[in-house]
């Protein structure tokens, strides 16, 4: 209910009419108020937020292809994919990152230095990893189950919540060492 001495005003967003208690002051000790109203304006730093958020994810993933493009060996790449899946809060949001910057350096300008960058980097990870594979053919049985042991050994060690999610799924019970 509005007092009838309460000052009034326009969002200039929104055109609502309010109160002057729902704009915020535009400085601290001051009497002047912003022209939105508080639910405008806290709309608007969440898309200015969530803006600047999308434009440092494109900076980071820009400079991991960039890194990954460059990088020498099988080692060095899997060490940036760690790095950038740590960063991203797991391979979901890393892999999402990625495609999302491959889809942005696509649309901003087709063709352009971006996309040309972008794809590079993704040969460049293919070749790395397709040239450290083994031809299985090649492999005694014992060769094999050693490689396949020393694979898993590593997944474990990089993330043991998948082990123990694993072994939960299987009705293992995991205790603690």
């Amino acid at each position: 209910m509005l007092v009838a001495d309460e000052e009034l005003r326009l969002c200039e967003s929104c055109l609502t009419v309010q109160p002057a208690a729902e704009f915020r002051l535009r400085f601290a000790g001051r009497d002047t108020r912003l022209g939105q109203c508080r639910a405008c304006h806290n709309a608007a730093e969440r898309e200015r937020r969530a803006a600047r958020r999308v434009q440092r994810d494109h900076a980071q993933i820009g400079k991991f292809a960039n890194a990954l493009k460059r990088a020498p060996r099988r080692d060095t790449a899997e060490l940036l994919c760690q790095a950038m899946t740590q960063q991203f809060g797991g391979l979901v949001g890393f892999a999402s990152a990625w495609v999302a910057q491959g889809k942005w350096a696509c649309d901003s300008r087709p063709g352009g230095k971006r996309a040309l960058d972008f794809f590079r980097a993704v040969a460049h990870l293919v070749e790395l990893c397709s040239a450290s594979v083994p031809d299985l053919e090649d492999l005694t049985d014992d060769d094999l189950e050693r490689a396949f042991r020393d694979q898993m050994q590593r997944l474990i060690v990089a993330h043991p919540e998948l082990a123990i999610e694993a072994a939960e799924q299987l009705g293992w019970q995991v205790t603690p060492n």
